[in-house]
Order: C-alpha cells, then sequence, then structure tokens
C-alpha cells in the first residue's frame, strides 16, 4: 500500500479533545465542545488502490461515525483526501459517473449509516472550483472532500473550495468549511495568544511572467535600489548579510 499520513491541526486557543481507540492510521479524530453539542471531526486519508486497507478505512470509519453521530447532541465532520471520484453521485455540483472505489466509499457514507453525511463542497452549500487535485501531465481531478451530518447542514454557510494560489505548494486545493457562529464554543481563557507560521515558499509555476515580475521582481529591485543609495555614500561600506537577507524577505 502507499504511504500513509494523516493530521489534524486547530487554534491552540481551541478546546480539543483527541479521540482516543482509532484503530487505523489512516484515520485521526478530535471533539470540540460547543455548549451542549460536541463536534466530533475526522481527517482521513483512503489509499489509492482498492485493497485490504481500502476496506478496513471504510470499515473503521463507519463505526466511528455511528458510534460518536447516533446522539442528537453530536454532529460529524469528515474531511480529507479520498483518492476517488464521487461523480454526479456526490451532489448537485458533482459530474459525471463515480468511481468503483468512489460507489462504495459515498455509499457507506451516505446511504448506510444510521446518521447519514452530506458531502458539503458538492452540496449546493459547496462554491468555488470544481477540482481540488492538480499535477502537471496527469490533469484535474475531485478528490478531497467535506462531509457533514446530514441534520447539520442547515448550519452550514458555504464550503468554498480556494483556487490556486502561489503560495500554496501542494497540488492539494484547500477547502474552507463556514459554519454558523459557535457562541458556546469552548475556548482557552483570553490572553494566551496563538501564532501564526507563514508559509515562506512559492510555487513559482501558478504565476505568469508578469505576475512574477510585478510582486517580486520590482519590489526587490525597489528595495535593493533603497540599500544602494543608503550605503553609495558610507564611508564604510561592510553591509551585514543578514540586512540583504531581510530585505529581500521583506520584499516577498
Amino acid at each position: 500500500s502507499d504511504v500513509c499520513s494523516s493530521d489534524l491541526y486547530w487554534d491552540k486557543n481551541i478546546v480539543a479533545t483527541p479521540v482516543m481507540g482509532i484503530e487505523c492510521d489512516r484515520i485521526i479524530g478530535i471533539c470540540i465542545r460547543n455548549g451542549s453539542m460536541s463536534s466530533f471531526i475526522f481527517n482521513v486519508y483512503f489509499p489509492t488502490s482498492e485493497c485490504d486497507e481500502f476496506y478496513n478505512t471504510i470499515d473503521e470509519l463507519t463505526i466511528l461515525i455511528d458510534k460518536y453521530g447516533e446522539s442528537q447532541l453530536h454532529e460529524i465532520i469528515v474531511m480529507g483526501d479520498f483518492n476517488v471520484s464521487f461523480g454526479a453521485e456526490g451532489g448537485p455540483r458533482g459530474k459525471g459517473a463515480s468511481s468503483p472505489r468512489g460507489a462504495l466509499v459515498f455509499d457507506a457514507l451516505c446511504n448506510r449509516l444510521i446518521e447519514p453525511l452530506v458531502c458539503v463542497d458538492m452540496s449546493n452549500k459547496g462554491t468555488g472550483v470544481q477540482n481540488t487535485f492538480h499535477r502537471e501531465g496527469i490533469g484535474r481531478s475531485w478528490i478531497d472532500h467535506m462531509f457533514i451530518s446530514a441534520k447539520s447542514i442547515p448550519s452550514v454557510i458555504s464550503c468554498e473550495i480556494i483556487d490556486e494560489d502561489p503560495l500554496n505548494v501542494s497540488d492539494h486545493l484547500p477547502l474552507q468549511l463556514c459554519l454558523e457562529n459557535r457562541s458556546g464554543l469552548n475556548v482557552r481563557p483570553t490572553g494566551i495568544s496563538s501564532s501564526v507560521v507563514k508559509n515562506k515558499r512559492v510555487k513559482w509555476h501558478k504565476m505568469s511572467d508578469e505576475e512574477i515580475e510585478t510582486k517580486y521582481t520590482a519590489v526587490i529591485d525597489q528595495e535593493f535600489e533603497r540599500l544602494h543609495m543608503k550605503y553609495t555614500n558610507a564611508e564604510y561600506c561592510d553591509i551585514d548579510v543578514d540586512i540583504i537577507v531581510d530585505s529581500i524577505t521583506n520584499a516577498i
């Protein structure tokens, strides 16, 4: 089977409890309290082929959803890389036929559960482009999805697939699920700040020459010109390398 990786990240100010006892390395889950409601969020990474691990992932995921989604005070959100095509079966935004593995996954999550799920990004709540994966020489496909409990659909504002951005170095596009205000969300006391790490890498092949010139080349040239003017008439011109590096970084 292919290499497995499944991760979940959340704002450190939100109190989240890991879901324990998951018997599949391809699934990870957390529980977030929102007043009397509990949201169980699972991230999944399905195999790329129909193998034993594929069926094991379906079985474990459906067990978890049935276990934690039965209560009316619990909602389920499942997201991740499903490595399948749902086609028109996935919802009104879908097109074409589902793949054989896609039909199996969709049937398991949307038809056979005690509390069925809805594929939000392919529903009428979905917005944005209609693909989530692009690799040169392979093409585009829609393999990353977000599912939510059918009972929670009224609280969904939107589920957007965010289009290509040079700062996104992944071959996958991000999905953003927006829900109605959860005023009872369990957060840590104020005063504990969370840090944001910005990805400085740029996927240059996603940009045109004109965009590179406008956003980077011209700005860096301007920054070097500023340095040149500052130090040209200096008696001692031993510029610290850190100054040059910082100037380029700030320009980018």
